[in-house]
């Protein structure tokens, strides 16, 4: 990319570049608004309007670009000239350009079939055209090779210090072979000083297989953190939220196949522990029409939604939500649906809005376990539903007083086959204050008055009461050059406890970590603990009471970590872990293996150690860079890695 960039500059520099090789005792012959010319002959028309100059021709530029070529000729037309050229040379610094033409008028110059060459880049164009008074340049048919990004496109602008690609093609791929990846994008805009890619409806290319990007930006440190299209996945049984697990398996979430149409696939429970299952949704999404139709991870799904513009201020919507699994208790509903919004500014108002909403609906929902808030109802739900809705929102955002967003929503739904209403009142309140570059503190409020007289579950339209106090604070700030603080503390404070005997605080943690660089050594203690089974005076699954602190060790790229936890509860040691990630290098392939291990087993009983985490890192020295690939099981969590880096 820098190629063009350089062409650029030497276009546009104030200084000469280079001088010819041989100017002593040659010719010149000044060209008004583009240079000097040097010659050691010339041949000439008898009235004087064309002259053909050759032996040790070379063009210097006044704005200090040089071209050397065998024979230049120029021809003189209503005090305006017309430069002609074949087979130039042409230097800037350490780079070479050859073109098979170049033409010249007194305002543009245009430059056809290029070559760039330099120590580290190179490129080519069809055609690059500069305009003189202006210093605009625009490339056809751009072809740019660094070391580590190759881009091409069917035109190119330069805007400053970015080359603005249309119809663009980039990948990290620079072997001569075709490109395991390709990265389309309607306009692709490069940026030398910040070496980003920014895109605009862009689209990943593997093989026959497209996936949508959309408008982001990529990097260095993008790439080596890249969303792979195809993901891997690892779910196990949330019982307690009555969700059942998929295990380990396959998805590719968004398999694009045009602007507004994909198809989600998947293949789940590929280990043993679970039903093998698979995926297969199609997608839809436009302005007015949306659907989700096919199998998901649980069961059928067919959702579908189409909204009109009735006013500038009114909409209309129609939808469709069928979702027939345990997860959703078989919920099928359908609403005809009015909302309205506008801003209160023209009466005066300033930083609030006005939304409402009415509707009609029909639902039907067989539940799993508490089926209803009625006991003698069989277990399916059936009823049409008549509702409205007014919402107003405020929002203010200021650099002294912080930003704080709050909203009252009113809700009412009649059931005319149950005879009953629902009702239900909502306020949040949201305060959020930059105390510093990097730290911050957070207030919440949530509150929800109802009556809860649904038929139906939460998955269709039941309110439930809710009454939550939540704050936050988080820090991280550079103390001294090489060391840097983390720290956070957050709690949450429910004033309807859920169940008696337990406290109200059902969040109440801190994590605090410092990391200290020193050459190749890093060096980070870290506390991580919740405090909120120790004022509950039953323990559960959903209240935490436990202090994690230890040591984590990184050399180059070998890395070592101890962690011990402490049971708050009951005062003892509930583990003691080292664990480690150690590399070697097979040629091209380098292997990081990760292994956790709590060693308390050992310390108390004498029984071997136990496996408390494990992961494998690739990564593959390829002419696409290098690619990262691995996977990690720890702490309860899969996850999986995928990226690109450049060396």
């Amino acid at each position: 990319m820098r190629l063009f960039l350089l062409l650029v500059f030497a276009l546009s520099s104030s200084a000469f570049a280079l001088s010819c090789s041989d100017t002593e005792g040659a010719f010149e012959l000044e060209l008004e608004s583009l240079g000097i010319v040097y010659f050691q002959d010339v041949n000439s028309t008898n009235d004087g309007t064309l002259l053909t100059l050759f032996n040790g021709v070379c063009l210097i530029a006044k704005d200090g670009w040089q071209v050397e070529s065998s024979e230049i000729s120029v021809v003189f037309k209503d005090d305006n000239f017309f430069v002609r050229a074949e087979g130039i040379d042409a230097h800037v610094f350490d780079w070479k350009l050859q073109g098979a033409r170049l033409e010249a008028f007194s305002d543009t110059l245009v430059l056809y079939d290029l070559n760039l060459q330099g120590q580290e880049l190179s490129g080519s164009a069809g055609e690059a055209r500069f305009d003189i008074p202006t210093g605009e340049i625009s490339f056809v048919d751009v072809k740019a090779k660094t070391k580590a990004l190759r881009v091409e496109g069917k035109s190119a602008r330069l805007y400053q210090d970015t080359l603005v690609f249309s119809q663009a093609i980039a990948t990290t791929c620079t072997c001569e072979t075709d490109p395991i990846y390709t990265i389309l994008a309607d306009e692709a805009s490069f940026s030398y000083e910040t070496e980003t890619l920014s895109l605009k409806r862009g689209q990943l290319i593997i093989g026959s297989l497209h996936f949508d990007l959309g408008d982001q930006e990529l990097s260095q440190d993008t790439f080596a953190d890249f969303s792979f299209p195809v993901t891997i996945e690892f779910s196990e049984d949330d019982l307690a939220n009555n969700i059942r697990g998929t295990g380990l398996g396959l998805r590719i979430p968004n398999l694009k196949i045009d602007d507004k149409f994909s198809l989600e696939l998947g293949l789940l429970g590929l280990d043993n522990d679970y039903d093998l299952r698979g995926v297969l949704l199609s997608k839809y999404n436009s302005e007015t029409v949306k659907f989700v139709v096919g199998k998901n991870s649980f069961g059928p799904q067919a959702d579908f939604s189409y909204t009109q513009a009735l006013l500038p201020w009114l909409k209309a919507n129609f939808s469709m939500l069928n979702r027939h699994w345990l997860e959703q208790d078989f919920s099928h509903d359908a609403s005809l649906r009015l909302d309205a919004q506008t801003s209160l500014k023209t009466l005066g108002i300033a930083n609030t809005s006005l939304d409402a909403s009415l509707f009609a609906a029909a639902s039907n929902q067989t539940p799993a376990g508490q089926a209803s808030s009625n006991p003698d109802l069989n277990d399916s739900v059936s009823s049409a539903r008549l509702g409205l809705a007014t919402k107003l929102s405020y929002a203010l955002a200021d650099p002294f007083s912080g930003q704080w967003k709050s909203s009252l929503e009113l809700k009412g739904t009649y059931y005319p086959g149950f005879e009953s209403q629902q009702y239900g009142l909502i306020f949040n309140s949201q305060w959020h204050k930059n105390l510093s570059t990097g730290s911050s503190l957070q207030l919440g409020f949530d509150q929800t008055w109802t009556n809860s007289a649904s038929p139906f579950t939460t998955k269709i339209d039941r309110l439930e009461p809710v009454s939550l106090l939540s704050a936050s604070f988080t820090s991280k700030e550079k103390l001294e050059p090489d060391l840097t603080e983390s720290f956070s503390f957050r709690t949450r404070y429910n004033f309807l406890t859920p169940t008696q005997g337990f406290s109200a605080f059902d969040d109440l943690g801190l994590s605090a970590s410092l990391n200290w660089q020193l050459a190749d050594w890093s060096v980070s203690p870290f506390v991580d603990a919740h405090f909120e089974g120790l004022i509950n005076p039953n323990l559960s699954a959903s209240s935490d009471a436990y202090l994690d602190t230890g040591l984590r060790l990184t050399y180059s790229d070998y890395t070592f970590g101890s962690k011990v936890r402490l049971d708050l509860y009951t005062n003892q040691l509930d583990s003691v872990e080292l664990s480690s990630s150690l590399p070697f290098r097979l040629n091209d392939l380098e292997l990081k293996p990760f292994i956790a291990l709590d060693i308390l087993p050992s310390l108390s009983s004498g029984e071997l150690p136990r496996v408390t985490g494990h992961g494998l890192d690739m990564s593959i020295h390829t002419c696409c860079g290098i690619l990262d690939l691995g996977y990690q099981q720890y702490n309860n969590k899969f996850a999986t890695r995928f990226g690109i880096r450049f060396e």
